[in-house]
């Protein structure tokens, strides 16, 4: 089976990109399993913006939701516990109620642009995830930024000197740009060996069989 190269496009307050990496990452580890060892999977991280102009305090949930998408407090209310119980199922921990705003993420991409550096996105990742989906906290703020990369292994000194200068920004603002000339508009997106593009989140049977007929040589 061929390597898989695989470019996971997300942002970080986008609750299907965390059910789609949960549902992927159980899909990678069923196949090793399945194949002793001999499937390779790595996953990389590129940027997606939801929300490029949220202003420091966020976009209020609720009112955001219905200014974009035109849903109701309650369809918002019935979406969100669908997402917990996926949420459940693979893992990961919801606490819908906590979130209130949904904020501007560019230095969270900043900083995951970074920990590809030290081979640590996937822990960051998640660390950031549950910062805001299971926490409830602001992304936007550096404070929580940092708290989040010290709980994936990060140093709290080096991170908050990163998140203070300029460094990574014009490369997330490349990568968003490549993102755009593969023709992505929304997320979850997983794009393989640039070649093979999966859009949406995806049950764990649905990335399972893509990824072992990608593998395999098969198209999907």
């Amino acid at each position: 089976m061929k390597p898989l190269q695989i470019d996971f496009i997300s942002d970080l307050v986008c609750p299907w990109c965390v059910i789609g990496l949960y549902a992927l990452q159980h899909a990678i580890e069923e196949l090793k399993q399945e194949t002793n060892q001999q499937f390779d999977a790595q996953i990389h991280f590129l940027p997606f913006e939801l929300n490029p102009d949220a202003p420091p305090a966020g976009l209020e949930k609720f009112t955001h939701v219905a200014a974009k998408y035109g849903l109701s407090k309650a369809q918002v209310l019935v979406n969100q516990q669908n997402i917990s119980q996926r949420g459940l199922e693979l893992g990961f921990e919801f606490n819908m109620e906590k979130r209130s705003h949904y904020y501007n993420t560019f230095d969270g991409h900043r900083l995951m642009y970074w920990a590809q550096l030290s081979g640590q996105q996937l822990e960051l990742k998640r660390a950031l995830f549950t910062a805001y989906f299971s926490q409830g906290k602001n992304l936007s703020d550096h404070k929580v930024l940092t708290e989040a990369a010290v709980s994936a292994g990060f140093d709290a000194t080096e991170v908050s000197a990163f998140l203070a200068s300029d460094h990574c920004k014009t490369q997330v603002r490349a990568h968003q740009l490549q993102v755009r000339k593969w023709g992505i508009q929304s997320v979850p997106a997983i794009f393989i060996n640039q070649q093979y593009l999966i859009s949406g989140s995806q049950s764990v049977a649905a990335y399972k069989k893509a990824l072992k007929d990608i593998a395999s040589g098969t198209q999907v």
